[in-house]
């Protein structure tokens, strides 16, 4: 919709209106554009005179009666409105719509087939339809003789929209379609030559004869959250654009047509516990259930990234409804998350959780490879308040590790630069000490008290050793932290690493015992190369300073690398073998996501296995995240419980002689360690809120600081969980 603006050289304001597929339960927010058209204004010009006269968008929205999403009253799924049934993954082809009721203005409920197979199917009885808008509105209806009126072979060519986007594509008509110069019906004008065109509406503004009857007001707010009510119905959004100072109509209304809404998206289908065999515990062990889960981070669930899954099952409030109701549902008593973006753990996340019974802490990603003008995810570590109680908590930056071993390293600025540039990917882990005891003040000594590390590490394919680098010095913090406290540890996270991997053999075994083809191109960092190109030198050499031929090492000689935690993987513990997969995307799928544990202190009692391929590709096509799991990582979880007798030792005891040997560069960090603390009392800036009161302060350096945080909320006793 355009209308004139003022002192503008012939420029009018031009109004754009688009909409998601609206779903139940999660919220609509339509995207409304004002923009400035022709004149002789440049684009600086157009922005100045859009400045200067404020405006507001007013929005109304109306109801529509309840129809069918197909056509074909034989179809089994056209009274169907579960997001599952609608999604590309079920239907793998575009809606279909009938150019001769769309022309002669039709119910789109009456216009619209699922697919080429119910379009077919009900063609004879669809052209009864026709007869009778022939005989109600034969000027509308026009000729239905004419080259526009699809036969039963033509059936397959009006193909005008596809189920993952509202009726914005109504216009556009498949190419194929055996038009002429003299089929283009009298009054139609030609608007694009484009392969796409994007109407900015497509029915007249608000007057009492464009309200469809039947049609009910529900809202007059921005967005707009469908009801159960909705299910079923088609909404209409209008759109106006009103100067602020004098309510003057610059542009509007616009108004479109949604599509059916669909009900609210319900959790995946659940996973059964598999008990371990043998896994026995005394009546009174402290047993709890442990979660990791990378729930994938809205600034990464882009169309480009995932283009098999719809739009709308794709955006942040469909997919947070199903996260949420995964997290309650498997009702976790630890849960590790990954890819938490910064904004919706404010205000989204934690608050849910809060209601729910759990505290918990966020880290998000350093900001130097990024910058501070872009979104930011990180990860969240959740704890059930009436099981556990916080008693220290840390931080870990890849960072800050990385410029003090340029300080180690005594690099120029020339070689410092190329160092970091290598290994600055804001990559970070967190480190949490809960206490299930009660009562019991001195907690470094309590045998109820455990260590969780949450970490995301860096994810390019071309940077193993990036990746060996990160967790060589993730280990190594955790065991000076751990070791100290006597604490069994969990370590959770996407490690984006495969079982094959360089890391997690290290993790697994404590060193690096066959040769690693992903490091032979990657343990150097290349001279002139971009932090983000993935280029690598293909030169080795044995320089213990590591400069030589313009490359900078970033790791020693493999076989010098080890570590002495006893560490080990649940899945694999309990299965024999890690899962086929956790990421399970179109270009790729294998495990990358893992919890390992210590199994002197640790007893595994049962794990959810992942979902079998066949059933997840019925569900969910050719990959994920879809209409049923919001993520294309899958979640892991077990039920674990506390070993607090006998001398169960953290420390793979076979591999004490070769931790005396690590490195120097590996131990440069034993008297300055890069953990950073958390206390209750903290009132400084950058701060996230955390549940309990507490708050965690990202601008803090990587440095240890001592210091305990207090009960944050009540202690289970010693009972087993139900």
């Amino acid at each position: 919709m355009t209308s004139a603006a003022p002192e503008s050289n012939a420029a009018s304001y031009l109004l754009t209106l688009r909409s998601e597929r609206p779903v139940g339960g999660c919220e609509l927010s339509p995207n409304a554009f004002l923009s400035l058209k022709g004149g002789n204004l440049d684009n600086s010009g157009r922005a100045k005179l859009l400045d200067s006269k404020p405006f507001q968008y007013v929005f109304t929205w109306h109801r529509g009666p309840q129809g069918r999403i197909c056509a074909n009253h034989r179809c089994t799924r056209g009274h169907s409105f579960a997001p599952t049934d609608w999604s590309k993954a079920v239907t793998n082809e575009p809606h279909l719509q009938c150019n001769v009721c769309l022309h002669a203005g039709g119910d789109g409920h009456d216009a619209t087939f699922c697919s080429s197979k119910c379009f077919k199917d009900a063609w004879r009885e669809h052209t009864q339809v026709h007869k009778f808008m022939k005989l109600t509105s034969p000027t509308s209806c026009g000729d239905l003789e004419s080259p526009l009126t699809p036969t039963e072979d033509d059936a397959l060519l009006p193909v005008v929209n596809t189920p993952s986007t509202s009726n914005h594509s109504l216009h556009n008509r498949n190419t194929s379609l055996r038009y002429t110069a003299e089929s283009i019906p009298e009054g139609w004008t030609l608007v694009s030559t484009d392969k796409e065109y994007l109407p900015s509406a497509h029915f007249s503004p608000d007057t009492a004869e464009s309200i469809p009857e039947g049609w009910t007001l529900v809202s007059t707010d921005k967005e707009y959250l469908p009801s159960a009510e909705d299910v079923g119905c088609r909404l209409r959004v209008q759109v106006t654009a009103e100067a602020l100072a004098d309510g003057e109509v610059l542009a509007g209304p616009v108004a479109i047509f949604t599509d059916v809404v669909l009900q609210a998206p319900s959790a995946p289908p659940k996973r059964n516990l598999l008990a371990v065999p043998g896994a026995q515990t005394a009546g009174n062990a402290f047993r709890f259930r442990i979660i990791s889960y990378n729930i994938l981070a809205e600034l990464f669930a882009t169309k480009q990234a995932y283009p098999y899954c719809d739009s709308w099952s794709l955006s942040w409030p469909y997919r947070r409804a199903i996260i949420l109701q995964e997290l309650q549902q498997t009702s976790g008593d630890v849960i590790c998350l990954q890819e938490v973006q910064a904004d919706y753990y404010e205000a989204h996340i934690l608050p849910f959780m809060s209601d729910l019974g759990y505290d918990g802490l966020f880290l998000q990603k350093t900001r130097d490879f990024t910058g501070s003008y872009v979104k930011v995810d990180g990860c969240a570590t959740f704890w059930r308040r009436s099981k556990f109680t916080l008693s220290e908590s840390y931080s870990i930056e890849f960072n800050d590790i990385a410029r003090q071993e340029v300080s180690r390293l005594n690099l120029d600025e020339a070689e410092a630069r190329k160092y970091m540039n290598r290994l600055s990917r804001d990559n970070v882990a967190q480190i949490v000490v809960l206490d299930a005891s009660v009562g019991m003040e001195n907690v470094r000594n309590n045998r109820n008290c455990m260590c969780f590390v949450n970490t995301h590490l860096y994810s390019n394919v071309t940077r193993a050793d990036v990746k060996l680098w990160q967790t060589v010095n993730l280990l190594r913090e955790v065991r000076q932290f751990v070791v100290a406290r006597d604490l069994p540890v969990m370590l959770c996270g996407d490690f984006n690493s495969e079982p094959e991997s360089a890391v997690y053999e290290f993790i697994m075994s404590g060193m690096i015992t066959s040769a690693r083809p992903e490091l032979n191109h990657t343990h150097h960092a290349q001279a002139h190369s971009h932090p983000d190109n993935g280029a690598n030198s293909s030169n080795h050499n044995n320089n213990s300073n590591g400069n030589t031929n313009g490359n900078v090492r970033i790791l020693p000689d493999l076989h010098r690398l080890s570590h002495d935690l006893d560490l080990t993987s649940i899945m694999h513990t309990t299965l024999g073998h890690e899962p086929p997969f956790t990421n399970y995307t179109q270009r790729f799928k294998g495990t990358l996501d893992y919890i390992y544990y210590s199994p002197a202190r640790f007893r595994v009692l049962s794990v959810a296995p992942l979902p079998e391929e066949h059933d997840l590709r019925k569900l969910s096509g050719e990959g994920l995240p879809s209409a049923c799991y919001p993520s294309d990582h899958l979640m892991l979880c077990a039920d674990v419980a506390l070993v607090t007798s006998g001398n169960g030792s953290i420390l793979n005891t076979e591999m004490g002689s070769r931790h005396s040997n690590v490195p120097s560069m590996m131990r440069a960090h034993n008297s300055t360690s890069n953990l950073t603390s958390v206390s209750s009392l903290s009132n400084t800036t950058g701060q996230y809120p955390v549940a309990g009161g507490m708050h965690r302060n990202y601008s803090s350096p990587g440095n240890l600081h001592s210091g305990m945080v207090g009960p944050s909320g009540g202690l289970l006793g010693g009972s087993a969980r139900k």
